[in-house]
C-alpha cells in the first residue's frame, strides 16, 4: 500500500562506483542522498513502509523501521536485542543466518563489527549476486541534514543477515494494512519520535566547549574508543574535564560530561553546576544524606540506568524488556533489582553491552568507556554514526 510523503524526494547525488572487495568497518560502495525537507520526511520506501526522518527533532531509530515493516507487512512483532531477533506474538515463525540475502531480510552489526560507536540495523532492499552487491533500506543513515538513501554494500561486508522462516520452512503472507494501521501511519509520519513532554531537543547547534574550553583526555585511548573519544572531544562532550582514559570514572566526572551532552542536545544548563544540573533533571541523585559523592566511582548497571534517563529525556520512551538479560548476560541475576530496568533498555537501545564474560554490572566504569556510551547517545540524538 503506498503512502503519501510530506515531501518530494530531492534529487538524488550520484556516489562513486567502488569495487566489491572486502571492506574495513561499515563502509558503503554507493549512497545517494536526499535533503530532509520537513518534519516526518519519507526518504525511502520498501513495501510501502517508509523509512521516516525527521528535521530538527528526535526521529525513530534503526530497528523502529525493522519492526514497522514486520508488523505492517506480516503482522509480526519483533524485538531485537544485537544479533538476538525474534517474535514476541507469534512461535510459528523465528529468525536465521543467512548468506543469500533477499529482500525484506535482516541485516545487523555491532559497533566494533561496524568500527563505530553503536550497533546498527538494516533490511535488505535488493541483492545482486552476480555483482556481490546488497542495497540496503534503513533509517537514521544521515550525514549533515541528508538521508542516505539506496546504500550499496558488498556481500562480505560486517552485516550478518537473518531470513524469516519457520519450523516448516514456510514463510508469511504479506498483509495488507488495516484502514486504522494506514490512518496511524499517516499520524506517525507527522509526529514520529516526539514526546511533547520532552525537556531535550536534539540537534541545538551548542556546545559545552564554547563554554568551557574543549577539555582532554590522557593516557593511551583503546583502538576501539578512539572514534568516540575523537568524536566526544568534537562535539563539546569533553568539555572542562581532564580525564584518564584507563581509569575508572568518578561520579563528578561522569556528572560534568552527563551534562555537557544535555547541553549539546538542547537543554540551557548552568554549565558551572553540573552535580546540580545533573540533580535536577533527574539523571544522577545523591544518597539518603544529600551527598553527591563526587570521588566515588560509578558502576556500570548505575551508568546503564543514568543513559536511560537520559535517552528517554530526548524525547523516546524506550519500552523495557527485562527478560532479555536473561538471554544475553549469564550474570543476569547480578544485576541489582533497581538497576534491570535501565540496563534493559540501555542494551536494547546499543548503548551499552557486555563484557564478553556477562554484563560485569558492579565492575567500575573507565574514562573511556563512559565517553563512549554518552557519544553513542549523543550521535543516535543527531541521526549520525561514530
Amino acid at each position: 500500500m503506498k503512502r503519501r510523503l510530506c515531501a518530494f524526494l530531492a534529487a538524488a547525488l550520484c556516489a562513486a562506483c567502488f569495487t566489491t572487495a572486502a571492506l574495513a568497518g561499515d563502509e558503503s560502495l554507493h549512497t545517494d542522498y536526499v535533503e530532509i525537507t520537513c518534519d516526518g520526511f519519507a526518504a525511502d520506501s520498501l513495501d510501502g513502509v517508509e523509512a521516516i526522518y525527521n528535521l530538527m527533532t528526535a526521529s525513530p531509530d534503526c530497528l523502529d523501521y525493522v519492526q514497522r515493516y514486520y508488523r505492517e507487512v506480516y503482522g509480526l512483532e519483533l524485538q531485537a536485542v544485537g544479533h538476538n531477533i525474534w517474535i514476541t506474538n507469534d512461535d510459528t515463525y523465528y529468525f536465521e543466518r543467512t548468506s543469500d540475502p533477499q529482500p525484506g531480510d535482516i541485516g545487523y552489526a555491532t559497533a566494533e563489527e561496524r568500527e563505530r560507536g553503536c550497533g546498527h540495523y538494516v533490511l535488505c532492499k535488493e541483492a545482486d549476486e552476480a555483482a556481490g552487491t546488497i542495497t540496503l533500506i534503513e533509517q537514521n543513515w544521515i550525514w549533515n541534514g541528508q538521508a542516505g538513501v539506496n546504500r550499496t554494500i558488498s556481500y562480505d561486508s560486517c552485516y550478518t543477515f537473518y531470513t524469516l522462516t519457520s519450523y516448516d520452512g514456510s514463510r508469511p503472507e504479506a498483509q495488507e494494512p488495516t484502514e486504522e494501521e494506514a490512518w496511524q501511519d499517516e499520524q506517525r509520519a507527522a509526529t514520529t519520535g516526539v514526546l511533547p513532554s520532552a525537556p531535550i531537543s536534539a540537534a541545538a547547534n551548542q556546545s559545552a566547549s564554547d563554554v568551557l574550553g574543549s577539555g582532554s583526555m590522557t593516557g593511551e585511548v583503546s583502538d576501539w574508543a578512539q572514534s568516540a573519544v575523537a568524536y566526544a572531544k568534537q562535539w563539546g562532550l569533553l568539555a572542562g574535564t581532564s580525564l584518564n582514559a584507563n581509569a575508572a570514572i568518578t561520579r563528578g566526572q561522569f556528572a560534568r560530561l552527563l551534562v555537557n551532552t544535555a547541553y549539546g542536545l538542547g537543554d540551557w544548563l548552568d554549565l558551572s553546576q553540573p552535580q546540580t544540573e545533573a540533580a535536577r533533571l533527574g539523571l544522577m541523585m545523591g544518597d539518603a544524606y544529600g551527598n553527591f559523592d563526587a570521588d566515588g566511582t560509578l558502576t556500570r548497571e548505575m551508568a546503564a540506568v543514568v543513559l536511560t534517563r537520559l535517552w528517554r529525556l530526548t524525547g523516546d520512551a524506550l519500552a523495557s524488556d527485562e527478560s532479555v538479560l536473561w538471554q544475553l548476560f549469564a550474570d543476569a541475576s547480578s544485576i541489582s533489582d533497581w538497576a534491570r530496568e535501565g540496563v534493559a533498555v540501555a542494551t536494547t537501545a546499543g548503548l551499552i553491552s557486555g563484557t564478553g564474560s556477562g554484563f560485569s554490572p558492579a565492575g567500575n566504569l573507565t574514562c573511556e568507556q563512559a565517553v563512549t556510551l554518552l557519544a553513542r547517545l549523543y550521535a543516535a540524538r543527531n541521526y549520525m554514526s561514530l
